[in-house]
């Protein structure tokens, strides 16, 4: 049934956030080739205990998850860009190095480092409709840590963090630090 689901990468709803002088990097093992990309927008939903699902009034129990977006192109003016989306459900404990159930934004600390789902992770150029079956991504690795927190805004560090997209045998590979905001 999965494969049947639209998913947009057009998304208006990635937020505003100014990112334009973070940059990140991006190696396509496929080729070989490193580009380096401004952050354009970058933000995040919170799906824990007491909010609300996207474009309903009403929360699901079971939804403590948080879902990460951001856009980045080679030009820091750009409208649009590469569509950069993955969700947690799970981290990693601080104190104790154990593998937990997220269940709310007071769970992350500085240091904390996030267990991805392979669940609704995508790398597409953003502008059109994609089936989440054959274009989303897979396989998720490497290190996404909190660095900060200040107010409600998260800074991450995707060290090494790399996926096969669309059913490739070869990784996508993202390096670099994204200050999220709240959508």
């Amino acid at each position: 049934m999965a494969s049947s689901l639209l998913t947009s990468c057009d998304n208006d709803d990635i937020g505003s956030g100014n990112n334009d002088s973070e940059m990140v990097s991006v190696k396509y093992a496929a080729t070989g080739a490193i580009n380096t990309y401004h952050v354009i927008r970058a933000n995040y939903v919170d799906y824990s205990a007491g909010h609300n699902v996207p474009d309903t009034d009403y929360w699901i129990p079971g939804t403590n998850e948080m879902s990460f977006s951001a856009a980045f192109s080679e030009d820091k003016d750009a409208l649009t860009g590469w569509y950069f989306q993955f969700y947690i459900e799970k981290y990693k404990d601080t104190a104790d190095g154990s593998i937990k159930e997220y269940t709310g934004l007071a769970d992350l600390h500085v240091g904390t480092h996030l267990v991805i789902s392979s669940r609704n992770l995508f790398y597409c150029l953003e502008g059109g409709n994609i089936d989440d079956a054959v274009y989303g991504a897979s396989d998720p690795h490497g290190d996404v840590i909190v660095k900060s927190i200040i107010g409600k805004n998260i800074t991450l560090e995707l060290v090494n963090f790399s996926f096969k997209r669309y059913g490739s045998e070869y990784d996508t590979i993202i390096n670099g630090v994204i200050e999220y905001i709240p959508d």
